[in-house]
């Protein structure tokens, strides 16, 4: 490619932009990281278990897999759906349904999802609006408050509280989408549930991102 003397300056000038936007968000994403470690780190005595969470990004679909109760699971979307994106936890070996969350798609705020697990509806998180990260507000099915989630804003790190405050899961994501939930010991509720609550989040953040880069590009 050649470049006037001209265009050489705008070139370096762009180049420098880049660099120093990368490094911030570099920066950023290293502070939400350490300070979701320093959250472990403080909560360890309570660790129950550890989810490492495949998110497939070449999917053309929401499409999770780890491992629960010693056999692999998917967590997936319905491709045929546009705007809302359902999604459903399962075994892989059988096909069997362990848990599904709804999708209500809100213009302003986060998406809803009513979560059920073996059949019975466990917790309704509620997106809330943000104008940095995301929050959502939990309820039981008696539409009692039980908590919060709140993700930070580049979406790198996230935890739900119960309705005291008391921490009872994390989410670390890296920067391929891979992340890993931790949840800790507590009676409001099911891995199930916030595998699912994770899960749902990731589907939001990246029908919003791709959203937004459908918007930029008109």
């Amino acid at each position: 490619m050649y470049m006037s003397k001209s265009e050489i300056p705008e070139f370096v000038k762009l180049v420098a932009v880049v660099v120093v936007l990368f490094a911030i968000i570099f920066v950023s994403c290293s502070n939400e990281w350490n300070a979701a470690a320093e959250t472990n780190n403080a909560n360890e005595d309570q660790l129950v278990a550890t989810y490492d969470c495949d998110y497939h990004t070449l999917s053309l679909k929401t499409y999770i897999t780890t491992n629960y109760n010693g056999r692999e699971v998917e967590i997936s979307g319905n491709l045929v759906k546009l705007v809302t994106d359902p999604l459903t936890m399962k075994y892989r070996d059988s096909g069997e349904i362990i848990a599904y969350a709804d999708d209500k798609y809100h213009i302003l705020d986060q998406d809803t999802h009513n979560i059920t697990v073996n059949g019975e509806l466990e917790v309704c998180v509620d997106g809330d609006f943000n104008i940095i990260g995301e929050s959502y507000t939990l309820y039981n099915a008696q539409g009692e408050y039980i908590g919060k989630a709140t993700f930070s804003a580049w979406g790198y790190s996230g935890t739900i509280y119960d309705a005291n405050d008391n921490i009872i899961a994390t989410f670390l994501k890296n920067i391929i989408d891979d992340y890993t939930v931790y949840i800790y010991q507590n009676d409001v509720l099911s891995d199930e549930s916030i595998l699912m609550l994770t899960a749902s989040y990731m589907s939001d953040a990246k029908y919003d991102s791709n959203n937004k880069s459908h918007r930029s590009n008109k």
